[in-house]
């Protein structure tokens, strides 16, 4: 009976889990299964979802959207209905691909009659569970955005914007912090600079180290590298917290001579540095647990500081005559560090913050289960449960990171845009005249959905 199966398999894995033989190509995805089967997690589970599951086609992908009150709904879905019902619709969602399959299934309220759902797009299975990113990146041959991605055994993606695996490179350790973009040679040919625990590692489009990388680190870091670019010019420098340390690199991997690097007197840096300019000059802003560092080119103080509660959150700079940086102290409150040197902390009135960040169109702040966006114009809330981060875009979208799930939405606006099982979310765009995208991770599948 399963003599095909075995065949196109090549040499399959197999166990007995109950009365069910379960085959596969991989002992991973035998495990996946067995741990859903185990934890009764599958849709015919669920009650309201168990005439769903048998009523789907379950050969390939699929996506479904009807209103509550629709005869669809009342055939495939077993819920109470409520006063509002007929506003909400119900949304879903299966993927088979090769070995994997993924699905999942919400009801949501609208308030317009015309209900647009996310749109899936592609899923790409790795070789093992996605551990860092995913991050989009340019290509330079073909002008299209693509996506980075490591797996859980440092092994590292580049996926072309079709799903398509473009090649693969193990490295020996994880991922920190971010990877960008840098134009080392100045001929638009792009490079990804990215810091594992130990080394600084640049790689080309086809994957290949660039000569003198990867580089050894002094010390381990815990943060990764940020690319700063003082003139616009591609004279890059690459700055590496390691501990107490801030190390400085040139674009050929030399440490930057007559840099300063024990700025900190011996404290534990933890935040990765950023720059900050404004009339004709450079502000690199880091920080330890006490307060916020100020350094000049030369990695030497440049502003006076306070110190308030402890704290390893980012500051956030605000532009304004008098520059000024905020972030949230172990406390919760909001420690404010201005530019003329003054100090305080203050309580938010939404009690403990979790994080804040400006943004063009206002202030966003956020605790376990509160958004709110503050501009000229007032205050514009949103509720929501068990927030572990917010990820706002310069445009409006805004990321809410939950415990394997997402949600995004317009921070604008106010509207919402969809709910997505998954977690290390980014959105952007693969061409630049295409739709926005979102892209995430489920397990070891990447996947991508139409915004």
């Amino acid at each position: 009976v399963f003599g095909w199966w075995y065949k196109n398999l090549g040499t399959p894995s197999w166990m007995i889990y109950d009365d069910w033989l379960l085959v596969s190509s991989s002992i991973k995805t035998l495990d996946v299964y067995s741990n859903e089967l185990s934890s009764n997690s599958t849709w015919d589970k669920v009650d309201a979802l168990g005439a769903l599951a048998d009523g789907i086609d379950k050969k390939g992908h699929f996506s479904i959207a009807f209103k509550g009150s629709s005869e669809s709904a009342e055939k495939y879905l077993h819920l109470v209905e409520s006063e509002n019902f007929h506003e909400f619709v119900i949304q879903g969602h299966l993927e088979v691909k090769g070995d994997l399959s993924f699905g999942d299934a919400k009801s949501a309220e609208v308030e317009k009659e015309k209900v647009e759902t996310s749109t899936y797009i592609w899923s790409t299975e790795l070789k093992s569970a996605i551990a860092n990113g995913p991050w989009l990146v340019k290509n330079h041959r073909t002008g299209q955005t693509d996506v980075f991605v490591q797996d859980s055994n440092h092994r590292v993606y580049w996926v072309n914007n079709d799903g398509s695996v473009k090649w693969e490179k193990q490295l020996e350790e994880p991922i920190v912090g971010s990877v960008q973009q840098v134009d080392l040679f100045k001929n638009k040919k792009f490079q990804l600079l990215f810091a594992t625990s130990t080394h600084l590692q640049c790689i080309d489009l086809l994957g290949r180290n660039v000569e003198s990388y990867p580089i050894s680190l002094k010390d381990s870091t815990s943060l990764g590298v940020q690319v700063l670019d003082y003139d616009k010019n591609r004279n890059y420098r690459f700055l590496v917290p390691c501990g107490a340390d801030l190390l400085n690199f040139s674009s050929e991997g030399k440490r930057i001579e007559g840099w300063k690097i024990d700025a900190s007197q011996g404290e534990q840096l933890v935040m990765l540095p950023q720059l900050f300019q404004k009339g004709g000059k450079d502000y690199i802003i880091t920080s330890t647990p006490q307060g916020m560092l100020v350094l000049n080119r030369r990695g030497e103080i440049r502003l006076k500081t306070g110190t308030g509660s402890e704290g390893e959150t980012t500051w956030s700079i605000k532009n304004d005559a008098i520059p000024y940086a905020e972030r949230i102290g172990s406390d919760g409150n909001v420690q404010k560090q201005s530019w003329n040197g003054d100090f305080n902390s203050y309580e938010d009135g939404l009690g403990a913050l979790q994080g804040l960040t400006f943004m063009p169109y206002g202030k966003v702040v956020w605790t376990e289960d509160v958004i709110e966006v503050r501009n000229e114009n007032g205050e514009k809330t949103f509720e929501a449960d068990a927030i572990q981060d917010v990820l706002p875009y310069p445009g409006g979208t805004g990321i809410v990171a939950k415990e394997g799930s997402v949600n995004v939405l317009n921070l604008k606006s106010g509207d919402s845009i969809g709910s997505f099982m998954g977690s290390g979310a980014i959105a952007g765009r693969l061409s630049p005249t295409g739709k926005p995208v979102l892209l995430l991770g489920q397990g070891a599948a990447l996947i991508c959905y139409e915004l």
